[in-house]
């Protein structure tokens, strides 16, 4: 039901005309999921006639092709941030807005959503200012150093009233952010991430990477995300040990670069698993993977609205997932569409992975459950948060 209103409140896609929207970014890497969704809803936006300028302090990890493919139909200003830091990015920001203000900013990302604040308020514009939230932020910063947790707390309650919305990918997030940033509930809207099937399925028919030849003829676990202590891989390869020690001849394979690589790698080997666990690296292409594995696995410490589950459910792969805060919950609606587990539990971990890959549900199911992120009715949601009438009580 929820999803039926959220659906009539954001279902008139072209009701705003031409718009100018000026979307901020402290730091484009060509690896982070973050990046690659609001920029695909930024290209989305631009290819229906909006004016859409990518403002970005830095670009990394990302060669000329995928640098064009993310910004295509996209005005890319690139401001180097300089010694002066986010501060002197907002302020160079800041000019570029007031010189030539647009209907709209959208920013995401914690240090993203700050600059963007900042130099709101530093330019004088009258321009909607947009945050979008994408990770449960009490368990990010709970990893991060006394200074940088402060920094951000700080920060955020003292420029995130700069912001008339914020966007949270998950319904879960909004407790969290309330009480962080000091922003009112009314406030806060709930647009999950998107995904293109299309393009998904195209993808996924392409040849898989080279990367990993040999692989054992049992079943095969994909995993994907960057290698830090958030995605649980540790505990994953503990629960990949537990399954075949129980007799199950599972491989696995785990997508994604970081700097947890040496510390996974000599886990592995310290299990035993060195032949039957690859850490092919970062791949621009995943999908094929998705067809070739028979089941993905999320064994993360936190997430925010993890896309890669969605994306496993577009492609009609099964999932098994760590009940952790906060997405996966929602995204696999309370396990109907796949067994969720506590976080840092690799026994039961590897119950679940046995039962997956025993007794999995339909493929259909899940991609039917998968519908509802489809990108052109999320792109919907995100002109009515941008261009639209703010909810009742949204500014103060």
């Amino acid at each position: 039901m929820e999803d039926a209103r959220n659906a009539a409140k954001y279902d008139n896609v072209q009701a705003h005309g031409r718009k100018d929207l000026a979307v901020i970014l402290h730091h484009l890497h060509g690896q982070g999921g973050a990046d690659k969704i609001i920029l695909a809803i930024a290209r989305k936006m631009a290819s229906s006639g909006h004016r859409v300028r990518l403002m970005v302090g830095r670009i990394s990890d990302c060669s000329a092709r995928e640098r064009e493919v993310l910004t295509e139909g996209l005005e890319v200003i690139e401001i180097r941030e300089g010694l002066t830091g986010k501060v002197g990015l907002a302020q160079r920001i800041g000019r570029l807005l007031s010189a030539d203000a647009p209907d709209a900013i959208l920013a995401t990302k914690d240090a993203g959503n700050l600059v963007a604040c900042l130099a709101a308020a530093m330019s004088g514009v009258s321009s909607r200012v947009v945050v979008r939230q994408a990770h449960h932020f009490t368990s990010a910063m709970r990893r991060k150093g006394w200074p940088r947790r402060m920094g951000f707390f700080l920060g955020s309650r003292l420029l995130f009233h700069r912001a008339d919305l914020a966007i949270l990918v998950s319904r879960a997030l909004e407790e969290d952010l309330v009480r962080v940033s000091g922003l009112t509930s009314q406030r806060c809207v709930a647009i999950p991430n998107p995904v293109d099937a299309g393009e998904l399925e195209r993808l996924a028919g392409e040849p898989r990477s080279p990367k990993v030849r040999d692989l054992a003829a049992g079943p095969l676990l994909l995993a994907a995300g960057r290698l830090t202590e958030q995605k649980g891989f540790d505990v994953l390869l503990r629960a990949v040990a537990r399954v075949r020690a129980d007799g199950v001849e599972v491989s696995l394979v785990i997508l994604g670069e970081g700097e947890e690589r040496d510390a996974l790698e000599g886990l592995r080997d310290q299990l035993g698993l060195a032949a039957v666990v690859h850490l092919p690296g970062y791949t621009d292409n995943p999908y094929p993977w998705f067809r070739r594995a028979d089941l993905f696995v999320l064994s993360s410490r936190y997430e925010g609205l993890p896309n890669v589950l969605i994306e496993a459910l577009t492609l009609g792969l099964n999932v098994v997932a760590t009940d952790c805060p906060t997405g996966p919950r929602e995204i696999l609606e309370d396990g109907r569409l796949g067994r969720l587990v506590p976080i840092n539990e690799p026994v039961t971990l590897a119950e679940a992975i046995k039962l997956g890959l025993t007794t999995p549900l339909d493929s259909v199911d899940l991609k039917d459950g998968a519908v509802r992120y489809e990108l052109s009715h999320v792109v919907g949601q995100y002109e009515e948060a941008l261009f639209g009438r703010l909810p009742a009580g949204g500014m103060e």
